[in-house]
């Protein structure tokens, strides 16, 4: 079996696992309630991401961009409400995009939620329609960026400079 044809399946068995549905994350936080700074959510830095196929590394900057090595990728943030975290993702590579959202847990230092497709070359998906599960973790060594916004660079995923 082709690995095209693996992270099918395992895509297939995610989205049913879920009940074919994103609603469990989304955003439930009173309608009145702000989303927050991005500068301010303690999210900044280096995160390692894993959908149980693929694992890569991302740096979020103090806007919430950051880039992965996988297929030139960049994920930006739109939403931080609480524990909710909300963004999309494009990857110039393989010329897909798509969406995510995720809740995150009580210490801010792991996410747990769904990604997808809404585009991939010419052909565009509803969103939550095609996407799998995914879990964003803190690695045990990342550089705390989190308190120091202020500067313009952080540091790459590549390790101790």
């Amino acid at each position: 079996m082709r690995w095209e044809q693996r992270l099918c399946m395992v895509m297939l068995a995610g989205w049913l696992a879920a009940g074919c549905s994103t609603s469990g994350l989304r955003n439930d936080q009173s309608d009145g309630a702000p989303a927050q700074q991005f500068a301010t959510t303690g999210l900044a830095g280096e995160w390692d991401m894993s959908d149980g196929t693929l694992e890569k590394s991302i740096v979020l900057d103090c806007q919430g961009t950051g880039r992965y090595a996988w297929q030139d990728g960049r994920v930006v943030t739109t939403t931080v409400n609480g524990d909710y975290w909300a963004g999309t993702w494009h990857q110039l590579g393989n010329d897909r995009e798509g969406g995510f959202e995720v809740r995150l847990s009580e210490d801010r230092s792991k996410a747990e939620g769904r990604w997808w497709y809404s585009r991939i070359g010419e052909k565009s998906f509803p969103p939550g329609e095609r996407g799998d599960l995914f879990t964003l973790m803190r690695p045990s060594d990342a550089e705390q960026t989190q308190d120091d916004c202020r500067r313009k660079v952080i540091h790459e995923a590549l390790g101790p400079r």
